[in-house]
């Protein structure tokens, strides 16, 4: 599901249950703590306001507190209406996500990526390909092996630094992943806190590829030259592993990271290799 898309659902499911909120419900108490219904509601609208001025390209200052307080008035339901639907119109204006957002931490590039991102032993991997191709099938795998979710469908990524990203999930997308078959699961509930992170610096791509046997045979089996896609104009380290019968992928992509941690530390086992059979040659020769 495209960002776009996945923001529109959730304003529709959120809308929908704003029209189910009574008189009599706006006092009552929700999980969020110290807050009633019309202080969620109003916290909701608040965030709803300030879309359009950032997405505009504003800054936190020039914002200001115009919104400060209670923004819901005599018709909390009217106000969202009224926020919801310009919010939405500045999502889905042109270039709207291409845009420079000033954001509380200071001016930082950012983008989406469809895919899985996941903390795979520490480093964080981005599990990319066709949709279908299972990549959300990778991702409970390698959270059954110990691994952790940190986003799946659409994945935020910002630049924090030169040459360093960040990859988080969207709130609405927290903790679920979508598998064929299953529906949708709630990562920390089946396999509790340890399998979620809230964010990762992203390091490693993993590019899943369905190859017909031809185009299996075609591959380059030794990789001799590295990889790499631009991120925000960040080169990130991309594995592409062909999807085949027989292949179990979560190993795959463990040995794929440990390969890479590797090669950080400058251990290169396809040079290696190669050097040895040169040296074989030249010892032959």
């Amino acid at each position: 599901m495209e960002l776009l898309d996945a923001h529109g659902e959730a304003m529709n499911s959120c809308d929908k249950v704003m029209h189910q909120v009574g008189p009599q419900h706006w006092r009552r108490p929700t999980p969020c703590a110290d807050w009633s219904v019309r202080d969620l509601v109003n916290h909701l609208v608040y965030e709803q306001l300030w879309a359009p001025h950032l997405l505009a390209g504003a800054t936190l200052d020039e914002v200001g507190d115009r919104f400060d307080g209670d923004v819901l008035g005599d018709d909390p339901i009217d106000a969202w209406e009224r926020s919801a639907a310009d919010a939405r119109a500045a999502w889905t204006a042109p270039g709207a996500l291409t845009h420079t957002v000033h954001v509380s931490s200071g001016l930082a590039d950012a983008t989406e990526r469809h895919g899985v991102f996941m903390d795979v032993l520490g480093l964080g991997v981005l599990i990319t390909g066709e949709s279908g191709v299972g990549k959300s099938e990778l991702g409970l795998e390698l959270i059954s092996r110990g691994h952790g979710l940190v986003a799946d469908d659409v994945v935020e990524i910002s630049r924090i630094a030169a040459n360093t990203l960040e990859g988080r999930c969207p709130p609405m997308l927290k903790d679920f992943l979508e598998v064929r078959g299953l529906g949708l699961l709630n990562i920390r509930t089946i396999f509790g806190e340890t399998a979620v992170r809230p964010r990762k610096l992203l390091k490693l791509m993993v590019h899943l590829e369905d190859h017909s046997n031809e185009q299996f045979s075609e591959l380059d089996r030794l990789q001799v030259s590295a990889t790499y896609q631009e991120i925000l104009a960040v080169p990130i380290r991309k594995v592409t592993i062909p999807v085949a019968a027989g292949r179990n992928l979560a190993v795959l992509v463990e040995a794929a990271v440990r390969n890479f941690v590797l090669n950080q530390r400058g251990i290169d086992s396809t040079k290696e290799f190669i050097e040895r059979q040169q040296k074989l040659m030249e010892e032959g020769g």
